[in-house]
């Protein structure tokens, strides 16, 4: 629901956007639906953010443990 009020789309796009796995049927939902650029944008900004982080989870968790011992 914020999704959809803040970029002012419909809620179809909106949830296109932000299911999870599947981004090829998602993206051929979308334009099989008409949706605009909306859902590809934040399913890339999606994709992007998650293989930056898997990029550096090991080193995220190693100073979330050190940080935790003091």
């Amino acid at each position: 629901l914020l999704l959809s009020w803040w970029m002012d789309i419909t809620y179809f796009d909106a949830y296109l956007a932000t299911s999870p796995g599947g981004l090829e049927t998602v993206l051929a939902l979308a334009h099989e639906g008409g949706s605009g650029p909306a859902v590809i944008s934040v399913q890339l900004i999606r994709l992007l953010t998650l293989l930056f982080l898997a990029g550096y989870l090991s080193t995220i968790i190693r100073w979330i443990v050190k940080r935790g011992r003091g």
